[in-house]
């Protein structure tokens, strides 16, 4: 973990105004004690996009996404209703789903431990090997997660609550995001950042608006 003189010394120059503040340290983004902070205080405590809705649109259908290492199934279940679980089984830990599809189970691939769309344990091979065990406490870790102008966001901690109005400040005017649809997707592997990229494009938008 970074000791306080390591914050001290990647904060200086850093001011709450914008206009009488400076770059961070380099270390702020490259060294991993620094992005443990960020993955717990900002990634894991935030709204994270998904993908569009139409991906999801049909019960059965699921997508996996992954926030800085901690794996996300979302599935719809045969009522409609979207959910969102850590894509852990509760036996072993094993990952659940891979990429997308359909699936009318969730069937773990190590001891195949099944769950139900809606994340209730339905199913332990040869159980008695487990006696007294509840499946009503055993289901997938239920996350929060909305669907918002076509968009789907979750949100990896368990407690936590989406802040709507904050989503709706950053997505504006729904109109345009209503009449997007779902195209793919496209990786891009580069040797990057992610605060570095996010400084990077804020600076751009800089620039936009002074030649508007």
């Amino acid at each position: 973990m970074l000791s306080a003189n390591d914050l001290t010394e990647l904060i200086q120059g850093y001011d709450r105004d914008p206009a009488k503040s400076y770059s961070l340290g380099a270390q702020s983004y490259t060294d991993e004690r620094f992005l443990t902070i960020e993955r717990e205080c900002i990634f894991y405590r935030s709204w994270q996009w998904v993908c569009h809705v139409e991906k999801l649109r049909e019960p059965g259908s699921y997508c996996v996404t992954d926030v800085q290492g901690r794996s996300i199934a979302l599935v719809r279940d045969t009522t409609g209703t979207l959910r969102a679980f850590y894509n852990v089984c509760k036996h072993r830990a094993h990952e659940l789903l891979k990429g997308e599809g359909k699936a009318k189970l969730i069937v773990c691939p190590y001891h195949a431990w099944s769950y139900d769309r809606a994340g209730a344990l339905k199913g332990i091979p040869d159980q008695r090997n487990f006696p007294g065990i509840k499946p009503e406490e055993y289901g997938l870790i239920p996350l929060p997660l909305v669907e918002r102008h076509g968009m789907i966001w979750v949100l990896p901690d368990p407690g936590g609550e989406i802040d709507l109005d904050a989503l709706d400040r950053l997505l504006g005017d729904p109109t345009e995001s209503t009449r997007l649809g779902d195209n793919g997707r496209r990786t891009v592997e580069e040797k990057l950042t992610w605060n570095g990229v996010a400084l990077q494009m804020q600076r751009r938008y800089e620039e936009i608006l002074r030649q508007s």
